[in-house]
């Protein structure tokens, strides 16, 4: 069977020669997963023959399964749902950060107005005994 002659710039750099038949790319020969798991990210297709580009964002994972012609590759990207996530668990990662430096500021206010308690009260009993004496 003949497909539609494609390129794939994976988001590692590398690049794959792959038929695209509808909405499926096959490869000839199974691709090394340490390239496609390095390749996570962005991948550009560029169709061979028009040298029209199509980029797809958010790849997460890529599985390959073998069939007649070769091998399918489907490439699965992010969910609006997913990214969603994403971002509010940076957010939390950025508030509990924020809150340790808040913390850790302060215990230094309180140790110091501690220390000036302190020192203010050795000026009232100082000043008690000269007083008093």
């Amino acid at each position: 069977m003949t497909y539609e002659k494609h390129t794939l710039t994976l988001g590692n750099g590398a690049t794959l020669s792959v038929g695209l038949n509808a909405m499926t790319y096959i490869s000839d020969t199974r691709i090394d997963d340490t390239i496609l798991n390095g390749g996570i990210g962005t991948v550009i297709d560029r169709t061979d023959e028009t040298g029209k580009e199509k980029t797809i964002k958010n790849v997460y994972k890529f599985e390959q399964s073998k069939c007649d012609d070769g091998w399918q590759i489907c490439i699965f990207t992010k969910s609006a749902g997913m990214l969603k996530a994403e971002a509010m668990q940076e957010q939390l990662k950025n508030l509990k950060a924020q809150s340790e430096e808040e913390k850790t500021l302060l215990k230094a206010q309180i140790k110091a107005l501690s220390d000036r308690n302190d020192f203010l009260e050795d000026c009232v009993a100082e000043m008690a005994s000269i007083v008093y004496a």
